[in-house]
């Protein structure tokens, strides 16, 4: 009994903590033109943290979209499929998010980073959140993804 109510615990501990460490793109909006070859300024929120995890670094990544033949159409890769990665590593930086004083906009943090000279047309930006998160710091990550326009 006391094994099942351990387990229960511990479920509910990993839900809880994988809820809290979820991170979204607050700038640039999903869909912006961004020049090649130039810096940009990227801005991670992360909703107000539950206790038990601890926030270890953000990576950025950018994978190109193909065209498909067939159609002429944006074939954008899956980012958020373990098998397909995230294309090529931008940087990577401690993530230490502070609290908004706008309203209505969670802790967040700012960036600034080079799109590739050789980003063309649509691609994907990611950005990949590594904690330790339930009451062992077990490492856990998260991942949130944009298309862009490289023009």
């Amino acid at each position: 009994m006391k094994s099942a109510f351990v387990g229960i615990l511990t479920a509910v501990a990993l839900c809880l903590s994988a809820k809290g460490q979820s991170i979204q793109f607050l700038q640039p909006a999903d869909g912006a033109s961004l020049a090649p070859g130039h810096n940009f300024s990227i801005q991670i929120g992360q909703p107000l943290e539950l206790s038990g995890f601890e926030n270890a670094a953000i990576s950025f990544g950018y994978a190109a979209c193909s065209q498909s033949v067939s159609d002429g159409t944006s074939v954008c890769p899956n980012v958020a499929a373990p098998n397909q990665g995230v294309g090529a590593m931008l940087e990577t930086f401690v993530f230490q998010p502070q609290l908004s004083h706008v309203p209505g906009t969670p802790p967040n943090q700012n960036f600034s980073i080079e799109l590739p000279s050789y980003a063309t047309s649509k691609g994907v930006l990611s950005a990949t959140l590594f904690y330790f998160g339930t009451a062992a710091l077990a490492p856990m990550f998260t991942l949130a993804n944009i298309t862009i326009l490289a023009a």
